[in-house]
């Protein structure tokens, strides 16, 4: 007899209806920002960070997001997570070696505890810069791109409105520019002057049903949108 196929659980779908994963997969879950489709129903560390495609493996670590919480939960390198277990969101593969960073970096803002967590565990150097008194900027110096850019990584800045945590985060600006090795053209991209530089402004935005959501979205679902942004223009 044929087995039935089943459709793969979107895990983070059921977290936020409040259902509790079946006991048996597919399951699909979201790592730094991509779906991936795997049998479950459990998963180590150390496959997460093969999927998210870092390598060596001991130089990351990976977050667990639970619904309803608001850091992400650092995970021991050798966990086994029950993907049954009800609430799990999604996962992020960061670095835990931080880079050089400057001696005096710029902090003209203060950024909610949990952005700072997700900052840190990034490992890369930032500033928060109040621009001409009105706009607020986050700078982080060295962001990792995908493959089928020309570059590896670029500097990302964006912009903190009033009212952020709750005013939702938007767009992404990179300097310098973000080519792909095809060569061909980026759609929906600006420029965009600050910090005496020219930024390549990305127009990418939030649409319904999955706005940005009070409570729940904050820097690190930002940062995966701008990791999902990137991977997804290489294929385009």
């Amino acid at each position: 007899m044929i087995a039935e196929k089943r459709e793969p659980i979107d895990l983070e779908t059921n977290a936020k209806e409040g259902k509790r994963p079946p006991e048996h997969g597919p399951y699909r879950i979201k790592v730094n920002g991509v779906l991936h489709v795997v049998k479950g129903p459990t998963i180590t560390v150390a496959e997460i960070i093969t999927l998210a495609g870092k390598k060596p493996a001991d130089q990351y670590l990976v977050f667990r997001r639970i619904h309803g919480h608001q850091e992400p939960n650092p995970l021991p390198p050798d966990a086994v997570i029950d993907l049954r277990e009800p609430g799990i969101e999604q996962f992020l593969v960061l670095p835990k070696v931080q880079s050089d960073g400057f001696d005096n970096p710029r902090r003209q803002f203060e950024l909610p505890a949990r952005d700072v967590h997700t900052l840190e565990a990034l490992g890369l150097s930032w500033e928060t810069v109040i621009e001409a008194g009105v706009c607020c900027r986050l700078v982080i110096y060295g962001f990792p791109l995908p493959e089928g850019y020309t570059a590896t990584q670029v500097d990302l800045n964006v912009r903190i409105e009033a009212g952020y945590p709750d005013a939702a985060l938007d767009m992404a600006y990179f300097y310098p520019p973000v080519q792909r090795k095809d060569g061909r053209g980026i759609r929906q991209t600006s420029h965009d002057q600050f910090d005496e530089k020219i930024w390549q402004r990305w127009s990418r935005h939030r649409q319904k049903p999955d706005r940005w959501m009070s409570g729940v979205d904050d820097l690190a679902t930002h940062l995966a949108c701008a990791r999902l942004w990137l991977a997804a223009e290489v294929k385009r």
